[in-house]
């Protein structure tokens, strides 16, 4: 049921807040400008929220989470029509926690060619040389086949909804509710890219709303902004926390 889900996602939360405040603490930080992005940025934000004498500025960076859990519709979206098997089978996978991550691992041995073929086919035409795309490849394969820990979270904390007019991955306890209630002391930014498929238009309402924030794009880059376009990533980064 929803309640049962969200109870899972709450305990889910609870892990992840607990164990970044139990690092804060052993490595002796008072207090932090705290920087998360995707499923981090949502993360910062209920650590943030729980702790937010600990935090000096808060860096959302494209977080996955903001926006409200929509119903699905019964008309939805020309995309999912075109491809209803496609969206189909995403959900189905997504509900048996079938991850990325563990269909890296099911390639077994080939899975490190897999990877490398996929970074070469996404990160070539943006400048990486034939050395820094192995190097990025070996990385990727080996934070996907070892032992899986926090990738089950996934499926407690966020869920796909392709039948809508916004379709994309959402929180199960959505931030728009409670973002609002950050101290107004704590300036906090949201970051986007200019083709960032995170983003979603109740950020922007949200964003109007909070007297203690602000939003940038950065131009030619997508979800991974810091990858795409690290120039103007830290660019924004420095003028924020300077």
């Amino acid at each position: 049921s929803r309640n049962q889900a969200e109870e899972v996602s709450d305990e889910a939360i609870d892990y992840f807040v607990q164990s970044l405040e139990m690092w804060r603490e052993a490595v002796g930080i008072c207090k932090m400008q705290l920087i998360g992005h995707s499923l981090g940025g949502y993360l910062s934000a209920k650590y943030a929220l729980r702790y937010p004498d600990r935090v000096e500025k808060l860096i959302l960076l494209s977080p996955v989470g903001i926006p409200t859990l929509p119903e699905e519709s019964k008309d939805p979206p020309d995309f999912v029509k075109r491809n209803r098997y496609f969206t189909s089978f995403i959900s189905y996978m997504w509900q048996m926690n079938v991850t990325p991550q563990s269909v890296v691992r099911m390639f077994g041995p080939w899975g490190r060619g897999v990877v490398k073929s996929m970074v070469q086919r996404r990160f070539v035409e943006r400048g990486l040389n034939e050395e820094e795309c192995e190097i990025l490849a070996e990385y990727l394969y080996h934070i996907n086949v070892d032992k899986p820990s926090g990738e089950y979270a996934l499926n407690a904390l966020l869920t796909p909804v392709l039948k809508t007019e916004h379709p994309g991955v959402y929180a199960r306890k959505p931030l728009v509710f409670s973002l609002r209630d950050l101290p107004e002391r704590m300036p906090v930014i949201f970051l986007y890219g200019d083709r960032d498929w995170m983003f979603h238009p109740e950020v922007h309402d949200l964003v109007s709303t909070m007297k203690n924030a602000q939003m940038r794009f950065i131009d030619r880059s997508g979800h991974h902004v810091y990858f795409d376009n690290p120039e103007g990533f830290n660019s924004e980064l420095i003028k924020f926390l300077d």
